[in-house]
């Protein structure tokens, strides 16, 4: 990859206000380089904090394949678990029959993206709220990103494992791959950049930004996680390269070579080709080249102080595209 044009892009993104700062790595086989600059913020004392390596980010929805499409294979790798399975043999007050762990994988389960009227959610009744959402499509007509799906799969999780999915995360995934400062609960909130300032949570700084991630706090599969570059990087050599692996090269395999609606299972397959994406909506995004061996991480706080959209979004798939060139 050529690494010093993604850095001169990250400098132009920085110096032009795009986000008040990025945390990269590059990640080969002989080893990772990282590519810190910025600030931690804009506003609040953050815009007079460098950023380090150790700084934490909400990972937001990269908490979707990090951990729970992990935990999902690796309790089909213990035959705990099949992609044939029904949800509602799980969880009895899922209403819709046909619909199965892979169509929420493959996110072709016909849920709508996200839950109507999020101001009104309570950690008392958004449970219910989940489970009363009617499905905007028949299943495995349509690929239609859903976060509702990837909370379920947790739901399926916990009913499995009788465990948190916090807890169970940092020991059956986390902590067996290094990424020791990684966690729902971030053990330092000064080193978390924050996100968006709302009107109802002030600057939302070492919790989850995400509503839902928010009120359902260690049991939500669909976001929560805080991380480090250095941590994500130790995910990235994982799938690539097999260093502490906790899922089978078969099950890597299947993830790489799916592609149903520019979806695999878990993964964004917008790219095409033998690559998996996932991006955060705090501004998070993973990209593993397997043509190549290579993956690229890029950290942001991009909705911070506002969710504002200055240009990154085009910023970042423009980066990425110039990227798969190489």
């Amino acid at each position: 990859m050529d690494k010093e044009y993604i850095k001169k892009a990250i400098d132009d993104a920085v110096n032009s206000g795009v986000v008040s700062g990025i945390s990269a790595a590059f990640i080969e086989k002989d080893g990772n380089e990282y590519y810190i600059k910025g600030k931690m913020g804009s506003i609040d004392g953050y815009e007079k904090r460098e950023l380090t390596l150790d700084v934490l980010y909400d990972m937001a929805s990269c908490t979707k394949v990090i951990c729970t499409t992990t935990m999902i294979f690796r309790l089909i790798e213990d035959g705990k678990l099949s992609l044939d399975d029904r949800v509602s043999d799980y969880l009895e007050r899922f209403r819709y029959q046909e619909v199965t762990v892979a169509d929420l994988l493959l996110h072709r389960s016909g849920l709508p993206s996200d839950m109507e009227d999020k101001a009104s959610l309570t950690k008392e009744n958004i449970v219910d709220r989940i489970y009363a959402t009617d499905l905007a499509s028949e299943p495995r007509t349509i690929t239609a990103y859903s976060d509702i799906g990837f909370i379920l799969l947790g739901f399926i999780i916990e009913k499995i494992v009788k465990r948190d999915l916090a807890s169970l995360y940092e020991e059956e995934i986390l902590r067996p791959l290094g990424m020791v400062h990684s966690s729902y609960h971030p053990y330092d909130k000064s080193l978390c950049v924050p996100t968006e300032k709302t009107k109802e949570r002030g600057l939302i700084v070492g919790e989850a930004h995400d509503r839902k991630g928010y009120l359902l706090g260690d049991d939500c599969a669909s976001a929560g996680l805080f991380s480090n570059i250095v941590d994500v990087a130790k995910f990235v050599r994982a799938y690539l390269y097999r260093e502490d692996a906790i899922l089978s090269e078969k099950t890597v395999e299947l993830m790489r070579k799916t592609d149903i609606g520019n979806r695999s299972y878990g993964w964004d397959k917008k790219y095409h080709g033998d690559t998996l994406y996932h991006t955060g909506f705090t501004g998070t995004s993973i990209l593993m080249r397997f043509d190549k061996m290579e993956g690229v991480v890029l950290l942001s706080n991009r909705i911070h102080p506002s969710r504002s959209d200055h240009g990154f979004l085009d910023w970042r798939n423009d980066l990425n595209e110039e990227i798969l060139k190489g």
